[in-house]
């Protein structure tokens, strides 16, 4: 995920110097973390194909030091590129990992997220529905902004296929609400599969259920 005032471009050319330093000092714990950076830099760029290799490497890198924190991360940028590639099964396997490996409620946030996006895609609507839900509620509890406008997009998308229209355009009006009150993401505006969502005009959870935000721009998490 992107912060705020980040410079694709710039982060890139640092990027590439700094990968040819650690591969010359033979620092994976330092090549893992340039790697991340890499493929944050060029997804933001739009080349989708390049990140996923800067990710995969840096998720293998990460796997031999067994930090469960990085792996996470690592796992759920491999997997949104997956289901950004129409690799449904492989990104759930990534998110299932983190989900079933990791205790912290941000990371679980991020996995039932991709759960539900997978199972979404593949047309599974009460699984993708109980996944979106649990991730829109943890994001709430733990002020993840941008995985609750991924879950009310989600959830828009679920009743696409279920005729749900009322209720679905209200969930992606207030998705669109929350994002105008944070900073610009290429998280917003770049993934495929939240576009999939944005672009419907159905859902079908209560909208008495979905958390709150400020109404002042705040910062990202």
């Amino acid at each position: 995920m992107s912060e705020i005032g980040f410079d694709p471009r710039a982060a890139l050319s640092a990027g590439e110097q700094a990968v040819a330093f650690a591969r010359e000092e033979e620092d994976d714990y330092a090549l893992a973390i340039v790697l991340n950076n890499l493929g944050e830099a060029t997804r933001a760029l739009g080349e989708n194909e390049r990140a996923a290799v800067y990710y995969d490497e840096s998720l293998e890198l990460r796997r031999g030091t067994g930090q469960a924190s990085t792996i996470a991360l690592s796992l759920s940028n491999v997997g949104e590129m997956a289901l950004l590639d129409g690799e449904t099964r492989r990104a759930a396997a990534l998110f299932a990992e983190i989900a079933s490996a990791i205790g912290d409620k941000r990371q679980t946030c991020f996995a039932r997220g991709g759960l539900g996006w997978t199972a979404y895609l593949d047309g599974l609507n009460e699984e993708a529905e109980g996944h979106a839900c649990e991730s829109l509620r943890l994001a709430g509890e733990t002020g993840m902004k941008l995985a609750v406008i991924d879950e009310l997009f989600c959830l828009a998308g679920i009743a696409a296929a279920t005729g749900s229209a009322a209720r679905a355009a209200s969930l992606a009006a207030a998705a669109e609400r929350h994002a105008s009150l944070i900073a610009p993401s290429p998280t917003l505006s770049d993934a495929g599969f939240h576009q999939a969502a944005r672009a419907t005009s159905v859902a079908h959870c209560p909208l008495s259920s979905l958390p709150s935000l400020p109404s002042e721009r705040a910062a990202l998490p």
